[in-house]
């Protein structure tokens, strides 16, 4: 079961990398629910792939390249989760923030949770 769980999991940052919303959605069910939490604070949140698609139709735009990158799975406990770092260079200019093709980076954790043998929830904390 935990090498089905990293394949999923691997399965979806793959496609993530390579800016393949299909091959996101593939490994997850149908009433996926996503979050992001930043600093304490839930700046994002869906409900089924339809939703989810919108969203990382909207995130796709934001980076002209981005790498989400493994650095630690943690399979045996529910919700299984994974250290990620994160590298994107921004597409345009953010408000008050950084500017186009400024390199943005940081570290985090997903937590997954799995359903019917796909992914049926997704917490990016960062």
């Amino acid at each position: 079961m935990v090498r089905d769980q990293r394949a999923l999991i691997d399965q979806y940052v793959n496609a993530y990398n390579a800016f393949d919303i299909e091959g996101m959605l593939a490994p997850l069910h149908d009433d996926v629910e996503f979050s992001s939490v930043r600093r304490g604070e839930r700046n994002a949140h869906v409900r089924g792939q339809t939703q989810f698609r919108h969203l990382a139709e909207h995130a796709k735009r934001l980076f002209s390249s981005r790498q989400l990158r493994v650095l630690r799975y943690d399979l045996d406990q529910t919700p299984a989760s994974v250290d990620v770092r994160f590298c994107g260079v921004l597409e345009f200019d953010m408000p008050d923030g950084p500017r186009q093709g400024e390199t943005v980076e940081f570290e985090g954790r997903s937590e997954f949770t799995f359903q019917e043998g796909l992914i049926r929830r997704i917490i990016d904390i960062s």
